[in-house]
């Protein structure tokens, strides 16, 4: 029992740090002339997944 919170919380860990790191990655990746140019072509349609990694 004690063994399976462990992991658990090791999952959970894992998962906030990645959040926080994808976060950092997309607030850079907004500053870039790259997606200045996604906002004006149909891949502007990629934008709509990323709440669901919220």
């Amino acid at each position: 029992m004690v063994l399976n919170l462990l992991v658990i919380f090791f999952f959970a860990f894992q998962h906030l740090n990645l959040l926080t790191w994808n976060i950092r990655e997309y607030g850079k990746f907004k500053q870039t002339y790259a997606y200045r140019q996604m906002l004006n072509t149909t891949d502007e349609i990629n934008l709509m997944a990323i709440p669901l990694t919220y």
